[in-house]
């Protein structure tokens, strides 16, 4: 099995661009991490891959703005990627793994 911590019991980013990035000065405020390791040593090599995936954040509804943006893109970066390959094995299964959660400015409001 995997074990997955979170940092703060919560994963939440807010999308800045890079000059409020220097601004704000602490990457808390547009970063988040959170942990993986595993429950037990594994049989050989064991690779969990962590994608971004494509959601739509703005929902057609009755009290959203006009102008919304309401296709499905890619919201966060993991480990500065679109996606990060974890591997473990019988030397480091025990050990946690950080996986840095960021928010993609994609300008759309």
């Amino acid at each position: 099995g995997i074990i997955i911590r979170e940092s703060n019991k919560i994963t939440s980013t807010v999308e800045l661009d890079d000059d409020d990035k220097d601004v704000v000065g602490n990457a808390t405020y547009y970063e988040d991490e959170y942990f993986l390791r595993l429950t037990k040593e594994p049989n050989g090599t064991v690779e969990i891959q962590v994608d971004s995936i494509a959601v739509a954040t703005d929902y057609d509804g009755y009290f959203t703005p006009d102008g919304r943006n309401f296709t499905a893109r890619k919201q966060v970066l993991v480990n500065g990627q679109e996606a990060t390959t974890v591997v473990f094995d019988s030397s480091n299964w025990f050990d946690e793994v950080e996986i840095r959660v960021t928010a993609i400015n994609d300008d759309i409001g």
